[in-house]
Order: C-alpha cells, then structure tokens, then sequence
C-alpha cells in the first residue's frame, strides 16, 4: 500500500519471527537484492527480549527480488521474497487488504 512506500520509493513490509527452543539473543535483521535487485536491506526491531516473538519491520530500496536473513543467539534463517507495489490495495478498506493480498502475489 502507499503508505508503506518511502519519499524515496523504498518499501516497508512487516514481518514476523520466532525464536526457537534454546534460541537466546537480539534478533538482527540484513539482506541484499538478487538478480537484478539494488541495494541492502535493513530491518527494525524493538523492545521484543531476547527469546520467543519478534515483530520487525523489513526496508527494502525498491520492487525486486531479496534475500533477508535474520540472525539471533547463535541461530540463522534466510528467505528470499519478492518485493513489488499493489495498487488495488489501497482501494481496499484496511480489513480487506489481507484477503486480496494473493492477488499481488499471482497478479
């Protein structure tokens, strides 16, 4: 949605992390495009501990494909998404844009 979109067309998206049994530590968040993606990413956390959930907000420069690997107590897991704009989403009611996010990623 546009208001998950910097002045300088970077993207936010928020995501969600679990710290596993015997996982202990800070949960710090990095990346880097693929392919022909720019640019690093960054991710945000605060005030979550250093066990169990972790919400966080992942920066991305722009649309793209990108691989994020949080870190934490000795513990590491990567994924890769792809990041890109839906306009049909901020025509929808808040409550609403879940249901029809599929449709970005199948689009």
């Amino acid at each position: 949605p546009a208001d998950n979109i910097g002045p300088d067309g970077s993207m936010r998206a928020k995501f969600m992390w679990w710290r596993g049994p015997g996982v202990r530590g800070v949960l710090d968040i990095s990346g880097s495009g693929l392919g022909s993606s720019a640019g690093s990413v960054h991710g945000q956390t605060a005030g979550y501990g250093v066990t169990g959930f972790n919400a966080s907000s992942i920066y991305f420069p722009g649309e793209g494909c990108y691989r994020v690997t949080g870190t934490a107590g000795g513990a590491t897991l990567s994924f890769v998404t792809r990041v890109r704009t839906c306009s049909v989403l901020d025509e929808l009611a808040p409550t609403l844009r879940r249901d029809y996010a599929a449709f970005c990623r199948n689009g």
